[in-house]
């Protein structure tokens, strides 16, 4: 049984560039979130 995670249901836009930002993303989509990658 799967338990449901703690970003379930949120979308995320990642428009970052440095470090932080990707890391950031990276832990969003690892707690349920779906992510959206924007390369500018």
């Amino acid at each position: 049984m799967n338990m449901p995670q703690i970003f379930d249901g949120l979308r995320v836009l990642d428009c970052s560039q440095f470090i932080s930002g990707p890391w950031t993303s990276i832990f969003f989509a690892d707690q349920g979130a779906e992510v959206i990658k924007v390369e500018i």
